[in-house]
């Protein structure tokens, strides 16, 4: 490799051999470290970007399910691109550190330039759609093309790196198989670590936009040391070569693939991906019937997954070196294939005992950290380290065997990144919209691990000819493990449900394609709804009067209220409430399907039936988006009760929210904000954030509910009088134990003057910094 654009000799210098790093191995020393940590921070970086983005955009296009699956395919769509790309060109180019470090410079160059992307998008998108047929796959279309405006090119970009990297690792010589293991595990730890870091750290301490800054440096620096390194003076080459750089000369794969035997592999490895992405989706529904649905729990989730697959890369490393017949290549191929079956079923099976196994780690079952950091992190390692090791392990593994002994190492590892992650395109589409929704999770998770096992016998294919006994009798074992561990799993969410909720009776439960939920009888007849398995609402009449003042204040302070919007249905009582009144038309938007099912079939007696009323209308998708895409006007809005240290939460309490709520009312339109623990911390920064947006708010009901209007609140008690004049207004109000206008106005707690000393001074909730929605202490005390 030279500086100067001359290419390499087909042998190396007599000086490069002597700073070689081994027998065969090639190149100075430093260079394999060196690419360690060049591809330890790119990993790092990609992944925080890919928690930023994929936040971001959400903003725009809404949390639904559809939404984050468009967005997902067009971010897994880039990197395939991308490997594909790079791959074609890689091989062909004098210098693939060169272009390692142009590469890594786009990437950190587009970071930096994702906000005002992001408002362009934002803008094209509020304009399309107002064009665009609701829902379908018309919205769909245009929502990935959307998100490739934002995600395309940097995407592309982190794509190209894995083959670009593995030939400069190859350029000048050296075994395959370590290489490739090494190189995997270190950007799946660096993921690892961009992870943990952005989930659990920045966000919370430094926001997104400054995450985004480091990020793209990691990249920047990334890509400046690959500059460096590619005019490094111990990779200088004579000038007027022009062979490619030669085949691996430590021992290796005796013989490669066959043509035939190449297309089974990408087969089976396009297969292995589908498995992949769609057992993370399962995982992290079914983990959702354990933990408490929170940002860190999410953080844990993912950081598991990732652990696994660097530990099985970094353990690939070490099994890869040696000699190998191809005999011997498939047959490991084809039992970590069978194994990973096997392991997919017996880990599923321990995620009954995670929190029996953290109340013995804790020290006390009912400890806050036991069911606060704790029970996510065992739960996660229970049930996903085991088979995502195995993955880690496999695809390195597999990747040699598709490109040692071959010269094209770049364009053959792009094809194998790109097919993989084409197939996790697939399985995690496929997951999220037909296993999850339409079989229970361990029906979803027998069947990608009987796809898994198919995968195992496929790659037995080519060992099957030349070693007949050999082949069956791993296929029998195979399958003999696969059925005792299928026969072992039980009913481990039901175990994990009986431990968590040990006195309460499960009626219903449904995966639906947005959520969980879970309803349940208590000992005391009280009917309880969770969702991913946090709770919801409840039919005792002490939460149905409160839920039902929440939708009864703005109503009863509002002089006409004729539009209302009631984000978020849960049980229906809030919006039943609100459409109680005479003249109001009740538009609800509520995120998932499944919620509505259990509030039409569960609740319907404690919401008064309000999704067969004449006057409430009912949307399934996000209630923030709403506001911002559908140009409507309201008297009222109010919002069912939504925890903010909820995953998800913190946009529905951000100060941009607020004012696109305020954007959205009607001349004298009020806004009913419920907020938890008055005179707390987290009261105190939700507050100021709502008095950022609605500097006239006024404090109600024991400081629980704050109601913004666009102008100084005129409460008159001869306003108050002659609106209960109309009998139904009256009946509402005595239901509310408000039996004439002064026990009305009693509600009333203080101005805004007086709110803002309470609220005191401090910094607000942002779409930038979500701070209650990634608490860390918060959430550890938080308990089931």
């Amino acid at each position: 490799m030279s500086s100067d654009g001359a290419a390499e000799p087909a042998s190396r210098p007599a000086a490069t051999e002597r700073a070689g790093d081994g027998a065969g191995s090639g190149g100075p020393r430093w260079l394999m470290p060196a690419l360690l940590a060049l591809f330890v921070a790119s990993g790092a970086s990609g992944l925080i970007l890919q928690q930023l983005w994929l936040r971001l955009l959400s903003l725009v296009f809404g949390v639904t399910v559809y939404a984050a699956a468009t967005t997902l395919a067009s971010f897994m769509g880039g990197l395939a691109l991308g490997g594909l790309l790079a791959g074609r060109i890689a091989d062909r180019v004098r210098s693939p550190l060169l272009m390692l470090g142009v590469v890594e410079l786009g990437v950190g160059a587009f970071a930096l330039a994702t906000a005002p992307a992001l408002a362009a998008v934002q803008s094209a998108w509020i304009a399309l759609h107002a064009w665009l047929p609701d829902g379908g796959p018309v919205m769909g279309v245009a929502r990935f093309l959307c998100a490739g405006a934002v995600l395309l090119v940097p995407t592309t970009l982190m794509g190209a790196s894995l083959p670009i990297i593995v030939r400069s690792s190859l350029r000048h010589g050296g075994a395959t198989g370590p290489r490739v293991g090494a190189l995997y595990a270190a950007n799946t730890a660096g993921a690892l670590a961009g992870t943990l870091l952005c989930g659990l750290v920045l966000i919370e301490s430094v926001g997104i936009a400054a995450s985004f800054r480091i990020a793209a440096a990691l990249n920047l620096c990334a890509g400046l040391a690959a500059l460096a390194l590619a005019r490094s003076p111990a990779l200088r080459v004579p000038v007027g070569a022009t062979s490619p750089a030669p085949p691996d000369s430590a021992p290796g794969i005796a013989a490669p693939v066959a043509g035939e035997d190449d297309g089974l592999l990408l087969a089976a490895f396009t297969l292995s991906g589908f498995v992949a992405l769609a057992l993370e989706v399962v995982w992290f529904r079914a983990l959702l019937g354990v933990v408490s649905a929170t940002t860190s729990a999410f953080a844990f989730m993912l950081a598991a997954v990732l652990a696994g697959i660097a530990g099985g890369s970094a353990l690939a490393a070490l099994v890869a070196r040696g000699p190998r017949t191809a005999r011997r290549a498939w047959m490991e191929l084809a039992l970590l294939q069978t194994a990973l079956a096997a392991a997919t079923l017996v880990s599923f099976r321990w995620l009954g005992s995670a929190h029996a196994v953290t109340a013995w780690l804790a020290g006390a079952a009912e400890s806050g950290s036991a069911h606060g950091l704790l029970l996510p992190a065992v739960a996660a390692a229970l049930a996903i380290l085991p088979p995502a090791l195995l993955m880690g392990l496999a695809f390195p593994l597999g990747l040699r065997l598709h490109v040692e002994g071959r010269p094209d190492v770049a364009r053959r590892t792009g094809v194998f990144c790109a097919l993989n992650l084409l197939g996790g395109i697939a399985g995690a589409l496929v997951a999220g919209f037909v296993l999850v929704p339409g079989a229970d999770l361990d029906t979803s998770v027998l069947s990608l691990a009987c796809a898994s096992l198919f995968g195992g016998f496929m790659l037995l294919l080519p060992v099957a000819p030349r070693a007949p006994l050999l082949a069956g009798s791993v296929a029998v074992a195979g399958l003999a493990l696969f059925v005792a561990a299928a026969l072992s799993v039980g009913d481990p969410l039901g175990r994990a449900w009986g431990e968590r909720y040990p006195r309460e009776e499960r009626l219903w439960h449904a995966d639906g394609v947005q959520t969980s939920v879970a309803v349940s009888r208590r000992p005391d007849g009280v009917t309880v709804m969770y969702l991913d398995g946090l709770h919801q609402a409840n039919d005792s009449p002490a939460m149905v009067r409160y839920h039902a003042l929440i939708g009864h204040m703005g109503m009863l302070l509002h002089a006409d209220p004729r539009r209302v919007l009631c984000i978020g249905l849960g049980g229906g009582v809030t919006a039943g409430a609100a459409a109680s009144h005479p003249g109001a038309e009740v538009d609800v938007v509520e995120l998932s399907d499944t919620v509505v099912r259990a509030a039409r079939d569960f609740f319907g007696r404690a919401n008064g039936h309000v999704l067969e009323r004449p006057n409430v209308h009912l949307r399934v998708d996000d209630g923030r988006n709403w506001l911002a895409v559908s140009g409507q006007r309201y008297d009222v809005i109010t919002a069912d009760i939504i925890q903010p240290r909820h995953a998800g939460a913190g946009s529905l309490y951000s100060v941009e929210y607020f004012r696109l709520a305020r954007a959205a009312l009607a001349d004298g339109g009020l806004m009913v904000q419920w907020v938890s623990s008055p005179g707390s911390e987290s009261w105190r920064l939700i507050v100021r954030t709502f008095l950022a947006a609605f500097p006239e708010a006024t404090l109600w009901c024991d400081g629980t509910l704050l109601i913004g209007s666009l102008r100084k609140f005129d409460l008159s008690l001869p306003d108050v009088m002659r609106k209960l004049e109309d009998p139904d207004v009256l009946r509402i109000a005595r239901e509310l134990s408000f039996t004439d206008a002064v026990a009305l106005t009693s509600a009333f707690t203080c101005w805004p003057d007086e709110l803002r000393r309470r609220a005191g001074e401090g910094p607000l909730l942002t779409d930038d910094r979500p701070l209650l929605e990634y608490d860390l202490a918060a959430q550890a005390s938080d308990g089931k």
